[in-house]
């Protein structure tokens, strides 16, 4: 009777033991899937950040060899703005999710003030036509 007895005790102070560690753990998870929700949203925000100097362009038909770079440039003339070489940091085609669409034009200026700069000079044409690039 007294193994007995002993034995109880040892079972019950094991699944108290067992349950504080699972309450511990209970506790750690909640605190850690909050933390990744506030770092997801953190990542959302620096990620839209980085492409504040951006400018999607679509319906430029694609050209076997062709210089993005001068594309996005003649795209300034035809606004009547002249863009240089250093306010364009980078320049490149994206794929389209549909299929049957061109593949956008994505360009990252060096400064908001050229992105805004060509945005407001496209906004004044109210059309381009890729015909004139």
């Amino acid at each position: 009777m007294d193994t007995s007895n002993a034995l109880m005790v040892e079972i019950k102070l094991e699944l108290a033991s067992i349950k504080k560690e699972s309450e511990d753990l209970r506790v750690k998870n909640t605190k850690l899937d909050r933390e990744v929700g506030e770092l997801r949203e953190r990542v959302r925000t620096l990620e839209q950040y980085t492409r504040i100097n951006n400018v999607e362009i679509s319906d430029i038909p694609v050209t076997s060899g062709e210089n993005v770079r001068s594309i996005i440039k003649d795209t300034g003339k035809a606004m009547i703005m002249e863009l240089q070489d250093e306010q364009i940091e980078a320049a490149h085609r994206v794929q389209s999710y549909n299929g049957n669409r061109t593949p956008a034009l994505i360009v990252r200026f060096q400064s908001r003030t050229t992105r805004d700069n060509i945005l407001s000079k496209y906004r004044q044409k109210k059309t381009l036509d890729a015909k004139e690039v």
